[in-house]
């Protein structure tokens, strides 16, 4: 066994400090995307309860990533292996999160072929179904991981099957009505699941050997999870018509700034100007619903 030179050391340090960096940049996207998506009333409460669930456990990946950071830095030693527990959570996390996304897209193929009675369907066995699902699958390949260094045949088989949905789910999300603005998400979905297969493949392969390499491998796959987790927050306030609305509010509440006018307005007969909610008085859940597609239909035509 080698152990790192001095400029390996050095770039551990650098590294491991922009990744505490970039951390508080997510964590930023994170409540931001809590404070315009819990508010909401517009989004089903179906598809609410998965975003918000997907943000938190963005949150607790970050910030546990980061304990483990705050370690490295106390013990003065970037490649020293952090705690044991921490590491089962980040990797139990990173997996939840993945087959979220899987979730999601059925929870908007439900929405597109139901769309007369979705909105009355909000039955809490739909949401107990799916994250207990999604946790059984993250817990028994962080149970049958067995060293948090190490990646086994099952954890392989298990990440490559996820790519290959992701992959189909964004290849049909434009053809989902409900899902089609927010085909930026999926392929953040894809590409971070991809990402994660390479790096599960170079580990299992043995491609990198060293501990000090493994951890660098392993501290540059968490990293990189973290920003991809980060972009599909971003894409799904920023495509969705109503949440890129809420966002631009906050954030001009944020920042100071003045003014009466959102975005641009194009005169355009083909457009029909929507009312909102403000304007029209207090709906019921049916009109609200309307409004909602009427919203997103306008938004495609643009």
């Amino acid at each position: 066994m080698s152990f790192p030179s001095g400029t390996v050391l050095l770039f551990g340090y650098i590294f491991f400090t922009f990744e505490l960096f970039t951390y508080g940049i997510v964590l930023s996207i994170a409540f931001l995307n809590l404070a315009v998506i819990c508010p909401t009333k517009i989004l089903h409460v179906n598809l609410k309860s998965i975003l918000i669930t997907q943000t938190c456990a963005e949150m607790l990946y970050v910030l546990v990533r980061s304990v483990m950071l705050v370690q490295k830095f106390t013990f003065n030693d970037p490649f020293a292996p952090s705690d044991v527990n921490l590491q089962s959570i980040i990797i139990c996390d990173s997996l939840f999160r993945h087959w979220l996304g899987h979730v999601l897209i059925i929870e908007r193929f439900l929405a597109t072929v139901r769309t007369n009675s979705y909105e009355n369907f909000s039955k809490f066995g739909f949401t107990l179904a799916w994250f207990g699902t999604t946790f059984i699958i993250a817990f028994l390949n962080t149970i049958t991981n067995g060293e948090s260094w190490t990646v086994t045949q099952f954890n392989l088989i298990t990440q490559t099957i996820s790519t290959l949905l992701s992959l189909i789910e964004y290849l049909v999300s434009d053809n989902v009505k409900t899902a089609k603005q927010l085909s930026p998400t999926f392929l953040c979905l894809f590409l971070s699941n991809l990402f994660m297969n390479f790096l599960y493949s170079a580990i299992a392969f043995n491609m990198v050997t060293e501990s000090y390499q493994i951890s660098l491998t392993r501290a540059f796959g968490i990293w990189a999870d973290a920003v991809f987790g980060a972009a599909i927050e971003l894409t799904m306030m920023t495509h969705h018509p109503l949440l890129k609305r809420r966002m631009v509010t906050h954030l001009k509440k944020i920042f100071c700034i003045k003014g009466n006018q959102i975005g641009d307005i194009t005169n355009s007969p083909a457009v029909q100007v929507i009312p909102s909610a403000a304007t029209v008085g207090p709906m019921n859940r049916r009109e609200e619903t309307n409004l909602y597609f009427k919203r997103l239909e306008q938004s495609w035509q643009r």
